[in-house]
């Protein structure tokens, strides 16, 4: 199917002022286009660092010798650092196809970052479905760069109807699953979706765009953005073209739990709030407040969401390269700052049918970015607190920083797999491995919490050449004694390495335990000579692994959600 390229929407200047007028009385000052030190005003840069530290990538399609030569003009004359740039064709060579949109892309993405150690273009043939794939699958399969952009979208039910939205979500998961992130552009039809290659509202039918609602994409909405005289922040409105609304056909990814419109809920301009909701945040894209993008060599001002989606892939560059590339996909550490002083929270202006409200919503999503808040924010939650430890009489020997269980896919409650410490302790000839998360207590009623349709946890260490484990399994087979009518299923094995490099866990057998739900903490016990172990050995590189599972009965595909370790050794016998 055809991809609508998304940038070049033109509202008339005065229509614009008349609407604003209405909402702020006297108009604040706003350019008519932006140069990259503009936004990085706008959007408060502060001292975020640029994103020299990290790789970026944009996809496209054609031949980009031109979308270079473009970039070199506007560096040059924005006096920014010419980027390493490596053009990855996946395809044949064909004739570009709106160079403009890649221009704004490579231009305003390594400019928003002020620098990034390199960009990768990937180039398809066509803007078709199945040339397209090509370019992601190489963005994932290479992974070279942390994260890219993709300015273009189609009404989602023609990429489910033709099959694309299957194959590109496993590619997106794939490269979210690698800390790698994909930012698409909302749309510039509003709350419908293009059924032509136009641009404005109304453009079709009430529909969102693909790939901006897959749950594993970061999608980027509009907005007109308002500056003071000197050029700082001053509001922002949303952009009437701007794209958003409730996915038809994508489940809504738990990081959005609490502050989307939840599935099945009635929404005020739809029937029901069905699935993903986008945009998911949202920067400058209406053309009258826009990019000064350098085409066949000259300046021009262009918007469009096409804009607000690398411009968020350039604060991103800044962000990873502040924090060494460490941060993964951008949906979850993003959503953890909703309603901060990381984001600008955009209150008023309307996409036709979604009006901005405060706090998320189907115009703008979360907000725009406050660079310089979110890298404060961002260096906040990074920072260790305290070490955690298991309760005595185990002795501690692994910890694990809190918050960092992301299991792809996950569909709730993650903090039953978060592991914050664990170790082991010796009763006479019985060995017991304690681990310790973040809560158990979150489910229903008072049962455990289960993240998905099951946990899976998995306490480890390595003895002689051997690794081991004890583990314990929620929903198992049989009653827990701690926990009356809650199944868990208590075990030991072995770790092997499969021939193709993959890593199996081989149940030898039945272990004792319990769950201890009120303190998160997770007992898993055996006898030592069952593990061929006496008092005095050691148990050495030990670690936990956490696994959602998905699929019900428990036991069928398993996400790894959390590790830990290794940590010290424990040599049995030993009392803390």
């Amino acid at each position: 199917m055809q991809k609508t390229v998304t940038s070049t929407a033109t509202q008339a200047t005065s229509a614009l002022n008349s609407v604003l007028a209405q909402v702020l009385g006297d108009i604040p000052s706003y350019l008519v286009s932006y140069t990259p030190q503009g936004f990085w005003k706008a959007y408060d840069v502060g001292k975020t660092p640029t994103g020299s530290r990290a790789a970026i990538a944009i996809f496209g399609a054609g031949d980009m010798s031109s979308v270079v030569q473009d970039l070199r003009t506007e560096e040059k004359a924005d006096k920014l650092p010419q980027v390493p740039v490596t053009l990855v064709y996946t395809g044949l060579h064909t004739p570009a196809e709106a160079s403009d949109e890649w221009d704004m892309d490579t231009q305003f993405s390594t400019g928003m970052a002020g620098g990034v150690s390199h960009l990768y273009v990937y180039s398809a043939s066509t803007l078709t479905d199945s040339d397209l794939a090509l370019a992601f699958n190489k963005f994932a399969a290479q992974d070279l760069a942390r994260a890219g952009s993709a300015s273009f979208g189609e009404c989602e039910y023609q990429a489910y109807l033709d099959g694309s939205m299957v194959a590109w979500d496993q590619v997106f998961a794939e490269a979210a699953a690698q800390g790698q992130t994909v930012f698409a552009s909302s749309g510039d039809t509003g709350g419908f979706c293009p059924v032509a290659p136009n641009n404005g509202v109304p453009a079709g039918v009430p529909d969102v765009n693909y790939p901006a609602s897959s749950p594993y994409v970061v999608s980027a909405g509009g907005t007109t953005l308002l500056t003071n005289t000197d050029g700082s922040y001053n509001d922002e409105a949303a952009w009437l073209a701007g794209g958003g609304g409730p996915s038809l056909f994508e489940s809504q990814p738990y990081w959005q739990s609490g502050v989307a419109p939840p599935t099945g809920t009635t929404c005020v301009e739809v029937l029901a709030c069905l699935g993903k909701t986008l945009p998911d945040v949202a920067m400058d894209a209406d053309p009258n407040s826009g990019a000064n993008v350098y085409v066949g060599g000259s300046p021009e001002a262009v918007g469009g969401t096409s804009l607000s989606s690398p411009l968020t892939l350039g604060v991103w560059a800044r962000l990873e390269s502040a924090h060494g590339n460490a941060l993964g996909f951008a949906a979850l550490p993003l959503y953890r700052e909703n309603g901060t002083v990381g984001f600008h929270d955009v209150t008023f202006g309307d996409t036709g049918p979604y009006p901005a409200t405060p706090g998320y919503d189907l115009a703008t999503g979360m907000g725009s970015v406050d660079v310089s808040a979110m890298n404060t924010r961002i260096a906040s939650a990074m920072t260790p607190a305290a070490a955690a430890k298991v309760p005595p009489p185990a002795c501690t020997v692994f910890t694990d920083g809190s918050g960092d269980a992301q299991p792809t896919g996950s569909t709730g409650n993650v903090s039953s797999l978060d592991i914050l410490a664990g170790g082991f302790s010796t009763s006479g000839s019985t060995l017991t491995a304690t681990l310790l998360v973040k809560s158990l207590a979150d489910g229903p009623g008072g049962t455990p919490a289960l993240a998905g349709d099951g946990d899976v946890w998995y306490m480890l260490w390595t003895a002689g050449k051997t690794t081991r484990f004890l583990g314990a399994e929620l929903p198992g087979t049989t009653e827990d004694t701690s926990n009356p009518g809650v199944p868990v299923d208590y075990f030991y094995g072995t770790v092997e390495t499969s021939p193709t490099g993959g890593t199996l866990y081989n149940q030898d057998g039945s272990a004792t335990g319990s769950l201890d739900t009120a303190h998160g903490l997770v007992h898993v016990s055996i006898p030592l000579a069952t593990m061929g172990l006496t008092s005095g050995n050691a148990l050495t590189a030990a670690g936990a692994k956490t696994f959602e599972s998905i699929g019900s009965p428990a036991g069928g595909l398993l996400e790894a959600a959390d590790s830990a370790g290794p940590g010290s050794a424990y040599t049995t016998g030993r009392h803390c």
